[in-house]
């Protein structure tokens, strides 16, 4: 079953680093065909999220536990790239255009809390942008850790109801940038719908290759057809749709792995929260050898870029995201295991 989330972890990393690559050809008055697309990436990692938590903690009962696991496989890398950020708001404010230095916006960002960006303030975004979906991850694990306090059989059920009355929440509380609106969204029934997969898996739920192929075509088509409706309703059932017809697909069969899918899918947090500064950095520099505003320019950079943030992102994993991760485990609870 690792396999199939491996390569689905590759595949949503790939697809967000094509929404930010768009925004910057934007810039230089090119666009890429089919890549807003690519923001469902978040909506396939929200499902791929509550499927792991479910599938890797039901034989763990300690919530400290459970909450250590997470912080050490989240926290770190995204703290030290948010510094990376701030520093540059401080010392060369002109590198981020997108940004600007706020006391409580910093903070908060360290805090995981959502508030309005300095900048875009229509929008909840933390100094690290990518980051926003890491308010939803730790709410979620909030949520979840104290599910993990009921007894196994209570858990699904405690879940769905929590969920659930957010969910309801969202149809009464203001829109708007508020910690209300952020959390009721019915984006997080994504987690829910992640936590049900593992939930079937656990009873020896399967496909057939022929219906999980059509399971998976049929998400990948509901998220193109773009209908105007709410995220959850389009993104978020079609990737749950994909995330069901991969996983329910290995659970009745070996799927054979990829070596460069799977670094990739290993890489994929490391790359999901640094391809946003690479693309920007590697824009600046390529602008100035190579105008991107021209067709040739707009393609060196578009190959200069996926690669570019591909390799920073192995490299990443490798020297800093890994090994903090070993080092952090050794040092914690002789029983934890991080999934």
């Amino acid at each position: 079953m690792v396999v199939g989330v491996q390569y689905l972890r590759a595949i949503a990393a790939a697809l967000v680093v094509f929404v930010h690559l768009q925004e910057q050809l934007q810039r230089a008055g090119h666009s890429i065909p089919l890549a807003l697309y690519g923001s469902a990436g978040v909506d396939i990692f929200f499902v791929i999220s509550g499927f792991v938590m479910w599938h890797t903690s039901q034989d763990h009962h300690r919530t400290l536990d459970f909450y250590y696991r997470r912080i050490i496989r989240i926290v770190p890398l995204y703290w030290a790239l948010t510094s990376v950020v701030v520093a540059m708001l401080l010392w060369t404010p002109s590198l981020v255009r997108s940004g600007s230095f706020d006391w409580a916006h910093v903070v908060t960002s360290y805090l995981f809390l959502p508030m309005a960006h300095p900048v875009a303030t229509e929008a909840m975004f933390p100094v690290l942008v990518p980051g926003w979906t890491l308010n939803y991850e730790m709410f979620f694990y909030l949520i979840f850790g104290l599910a993990l306090l009921l007894p196994r059989a209570q858990r699904l059920a405690a879940l769905c109801v929590a969920f659930g009355a957010l969910t309801v929440a969202y149809f009464l509380v203001p829109r708007g940038t508020t910690a209300a609106a952020f959390y009721t969204d019915p984006i997080i029934l994504e987690f829910l719908l992640g936590i049900l997969l593992g939930a079937l898996c656990g009873k020896g739920a399967k496909l057939s290759g022929k219906a999980a192929t059509l399971l998976i075509v049929a998400g990948a088509a509901l998220i193109l057809c773009r209908f105007d409706v709410h995220r959850f309703l389009r993104d978020g059932i079609g990737a749950a749709m994909i995330v069901y017809g991969a996983v329910l697909f290995e659970m009745g069969r070996p799927v054979r792995r990829r070596p460069a899918l799977m670094l990739l899918g290993d890489a994929s947090y490391s790359l999901y929260l640094s391809h946003a500064l690479v693309l920007s950095g590697l824009f600046q520099i390529m602008n100035r050898i190579v105008p991107v505003g021209t067709i040739p320019g707009a393609i060196v950079y578009l190959l200069v870029a996926v690669a570019g943030s591909v390799a920073a992102a192995i490299l990443l994993y490798r020297i800093v995201e890994k090994p903090a991760l070993l080092y952090l485990k050794r040092r914690g609870p002789p029983d934890g295991k991080a999934p």
